[in-house]
Formats: structure tokens, C-alpha cells, sequence
């Protein structure tokens, strides 16, 4: 028997002081993401800690498996 791999969608998201709209953002890509039937993860990666865009972003996680 083989084991079917399941395809995961990876979304990279770049923020650089970001802080005013990071949740709003990563809040509408999970929403559109929930719609369609991969499973995905969704990386922000943040480029320094110069404002609270680590912080904000840090908090937002998906449960979704």
C-alpha cells in the first residue's frame, strides 16, 4: 500500500513595519485561505523587530491541520 501525500499550500508573508495592519492582513489571507480545500500554512516572516509587527503577528495562529 502507498501512502497518498497530501499537497500543503505554503503562503510567505513579508512584513516590515507592519504593525497598524498585520492582524487585519493575516486575518483576511486565513479567511480566504479556509475556502479552498488544501491544506496550507502561512509563514509571516518579519524583517526586524523595529516595531510591534512581531509581537501583533506572533499571536495569530491557525488551527487548521
Amino acid at each position: 500500500m502507498t501512502k497518498e501525500k497530501k499537497k500543503l499550500l505554503s503562503i510567505i508573508v513579508p512584513a516590515y513595519k507592519q504593525g497598524k495592519t498585520i492582524v487585519k492582513d493575516l486575518k483576511q489571507i486565513e479567511k480566504t485561505l479556509q475556502q479552498i480545500r488544501y491544506n496550507y500554512e502561512v509563514i509571516c516572516v518579519v524583517d526586524g523587530k523595529v516595531d510591534d509587527t512581531f509581537e501583533k503577528a506572533k499571536k495569530i495562529i491557525s488551527n487548521k491541520k
